[in-house]
């Protein structure tokens, strides 16, 4: 693949900035929705528990 130029490496700072920035995304809506989950298992189970 290389060698056919579909290759590119993101190692220049302007790539490590917008890696960096993307993760920092990313782990803020991964913990949103860890967040939501787990208030969803808590209603369910309240709902089971009460009906």
């Amino acid at each position: 693949m290389k060698q056919e130029g579909k290759v590119t490496s993101l190692d220049k700072a302007q790539h490590i900035a917008a890696i960096t920035t993307m993760n920092k995304q990313l782990e803020t809506v991964r913990r949103e929705y860890q967040v939501k989950d787990r208030n969803s298992q808590i209603t369910a189970a309240t709902v089971i528990l009460t009906s």
